[in-house]
Parts: structure tokens; sequence; C-alpha cells
């Protein structure tokens, strides 16, 4: 039996062992902001009840049940450090799965929407949904 580890490759050391970082870095995660017109389409949607966000599932924990990719690793690939610009992973009702998860619906896509537009977004949804409340209503003929 070789005795020498050198010779060995089954028990050599990985010679990129604590400088795996280093010489491999992660990128970062760039996430565009969306267009005006693409964004009045988000809000008009989530209005309709066409859009299930992350912000909707009361345990953090579960977000990655609901949108599998997540827990699947999709944002594996990119540096952790770059993730401060999603605001909210999203995906369409109509892309859910038949069955779900502690009442949740269950996707296997997932949408971001960036940090800035969702924002933006929230006080959009946020002034409609109170304006609603406040139609006015034509007196009885």
């Amino acid at each position: 039996m070789n005795e020498d580890p050198a010779e060995d490759p089954i028990s050599a050391e990985d010679p990129f062992e604590g400088d795996r970082a280093a010489l491999f870095p992660k990128p970062d995660l760039v996430l565009p902001r969306m267009p005006d017109d693409e964004l009045r389409k988000f809000i008009q949607d989530m209005l309709a009840n066409q859009i299930f966000v992350s912000e909707q599932v009361r345990n953090p924990a579960d977000v990655g049940m609901v949108f599998m990719p997540l827990l699947l690793g999709a944002l594996g690939d990119y540096d952790p450090r770059s993730y401060s610009d999603i605001g909210v992973f999203y995906e369409y009702h109509s892309k859910s799965l038949p069955r779900s998860i502690n009442g949740y619906p269950c996707f296997t896509s997932v949408r971001m929407l960036h940090r800035l537009d969702w924002i933006r977004a929230r006080k959009a949804i946020i002034a409609e949904q109170e304006r609603l409340k406040e139609i006015p209503l034509p007196p009885d003929e």
C-alpha cells in the first residue's frame, strides 16, 4: 500500500482548501430595476390577486417551501452579500402547483423584484387599496 499521500489521489489533500473562496469568488447578484410600465402591470396584477409574494408568508423559513427553487439552491451561485437588492420573491398564481404547503401555494419557479421597486409598488398598492375603500356610490333611484 502506498503511504505517500501525494501519490495517492484519493487521500491527497485539496491544494485549494482555504483558498477556494479567493480563487473562485462567487459573482454578485445583479438585479435590474423594473421599468415603470412593467411595475404598473405588477401593481395591477397584485391588486387583482394574480401574484403571490414572499411577504405574504408569515414564517420566513417557509419561503423556500413556497418558492422551491430557493430551497434547491437557485441563489447558491451568487455571493450572499449581494442579496440586499432583493425586495421580494414572487410568482403568478397561475404558475402554482396543484398542491399547497402549510396553506401557501407552491411554485417551481420564482421571480425577484428589486428592493427599490418593491418599496414603490407597496406604496402604490396601499394607496390604491385605500382609494378603493372610498368608492363613491350613486344614490338609489
